[in-house]
């Protein structure tokens, strides 16, 4: 009986833990990825344009703007790298995370 009761007091932290614990119910598609930002804002902006050469993704919610430039992740101005197809993004206070991992 104690063993049931010990995981699922445990499960949402190792959930946490492995990035799980992210949610991203209202994550907005930008290109082939979802992406969302907490705390939640009560206005977001998005826009995309497809100049020559590759294409632009633009989410600014509150004071986290959040830009996808030919498959190039950066959030408030700094570079996190390339995304792969259909990579998850999410930020929630200042942290990066992709599909679920921290990123610096």
């Amino acid at each position: 009986m104690r063993r049931p009761l010990l995981t699922l007091l445990f499960l949402p932290l190792l959930l946490q833990a492995c990035g799980g614990g992210h949610d991203t119910s209202d994550a907005l598609p930008l290109g082939t990825h979802k992406v969302s930002v907490r705390p939640r804002c009560t206005s977001k902006q998005i826009s995309n344009r497809f100049p020559e050469g590759g294409a632009v993704y633009n989410l600014t919610c509150g004071d986290t703007a959040v830009t996808i430039r030919n498959e190039e992740l950066l959030v408030n101005g700094k570079s996190y790298g390339k995304l792969g197809e259909g990579d998850a993004v999410h930020v929630e206070s200042g942290a990066v995370f992709v599909n679920g991992k921290r990123k610096e």
